[in-house]
C-alpha cells in the first residue's frame, strides 16, 4: 500500500503569520485505485494528498466549509447546506479587491516621473486611505492614486515654471 500524508500551511505574506493548515491524505486502498499498480499511481496519490490538503486550508482560512466540501470531487455526496443570507449585502475584501504587482510598479513610476518621495506616497496613503503600504492598496482606490500622482507632476511642473518667473 502507498500513502500520503500531507501538511498544508497558509502564510500571510506580509506578516509571514499562519492563516491556517489543512490535512491531506491519499493512499492506494481508495477505491478508484484498489486495481492499479502502485508505481503507476504513487504521483497521483502524492498530488491527491497536496490538492487536498491545500483545498482544506483554504476552507480553514476562509471559514467557507458551511458553503463549499472537497468531497464532492471524490463522489462523496454533499449533505444540506445552509443558504446565504440574502441581508448580506456587505461585499467581503478578499486578495483579489487589493491591486496587482504590475499596477503597483506603474504606480511608482508615475510617482518617479514626478518626483515624489516614497515618504511622501506613504503619507498620502496613510491620510487618504489608512493604509501602511502599496500592496494594500484596493482596485476602486488604484485610478484615483494614480491621478493624485500625475497631478503632482503638472504641480510640479508649475511650481518649477512659477520659480523661474521670479
Amino acid at each position: 500500500m502507498i500513502s500520503y500524508k500531507i501538511c498544508c500551511e497558509l502564510i500571510h505574506i506580509p506578516t509571514g503569520h499562519i492563516v491556517a493548515s489543512g490535512l491531506g491524505t491519499a493512499n492506494s486502498l481508495e477505491k478508484k485505485h484498489r486495481n492499479a499498480q502502485p508505481w503507476d499511481i504513487q504521483n497521483t496519490l502524492y498530488k491527491m494528498a497536496c490538492k487536498r490538503a491545500l483545498v482544506a486550508a483554504t476552507l480553514n482560512a476562509t471559514a467557507a466549509s458551511d458553503i463549499f466540501t472537497q468531497d464532492l470531487e471524490d463522489g462523496i455526496p454533499e449533505t444540506s447546506s445552509p443558504k446565504p443570507d440574502p441581508d448580506d449585502t456587505k461585499p467581503k475584501e478578499t486578495n483579489f479587491d487589493y491591486i496587482t504587482e504590475p499596477q503597483r510598479n506603474r504606480l511608482y513610476a508615475i510617482s518617479k516621473k514626478a518626483q515624489i518621495s516614497d515618504d511622501k506616497i506613504k503619507a498620502y496613503l496613510k491620510e487618504k486611505y489608512d493604509i501602511e503600504s502599496s500592496r494594500f492598496i484596493k482596485k476602486r482606490d488604484y485610478p484615483k492614486i494614480c491621478e493624485w500622482a500625475e497631478n503632482q507632476t503638472i504641480l510640479n511642473a508649475e511650481e518649477i515654471i512659477a520659480g523661474m518667473n521670479d
